[in-house]
């Protein structure tokens, strides 16, 4: 990740992605497990970043045990298993508003308990 100067919310992403998919599955393979690992990192990527991952990038990582194919073909298998729903909120968005100087002066603060509240809000969305 940090050899392809990639942003912090591609990993956060790929992970939310690869969590819900693995929650869903039973038993995973080594292979599988590389390949959705892959086609998380990959899917969060056009995403989120402005240059994307190479999938020939992701295949050298994985030593070769994938193929550019299987992680373009895997593409829509991932979507369908999340329901098409890959625009999460992430954390480092929050912090980003949070940590505006602009609330750091703001008499009227967000508690912690309604930060906890708005990021469960947006996990369970």
């Amino acid at each position: 990740m940090e050899e392809q100067k990639c942003e912090e919310e591609v990993f956060c992403m790929s992970v939310n992605y690869l969590d819900r998919v693995l929650s869903l599955l039973s038993s995973v393979r080594k292979t599988d497990l590389q390949l959705v690992a892959a086609v998380c990192m990959f899917v969060a990527s056009k995403l989120t970043d402005t240059v994307a991952l190479a999938a020939d990038r992701l295949v050298m990582y994985t030593d070769y045990s994938i193929t550019v194919h299987q992680i373009l073909v895997s593409i829509t298998q991932l979507s369908a298993y999340l329901g098409y729903a890959l625009c999460v909120s992430q954390f480092t968005q929050f912090r980003t508003l949070i940590s505006h100087p602009f609330f750091a002066n703001y008499p009227f603060a967000i508690s912690r308990f309604a930060f906890r509240r708005l990021l469960l809000a947006s996990a369970v969305s």
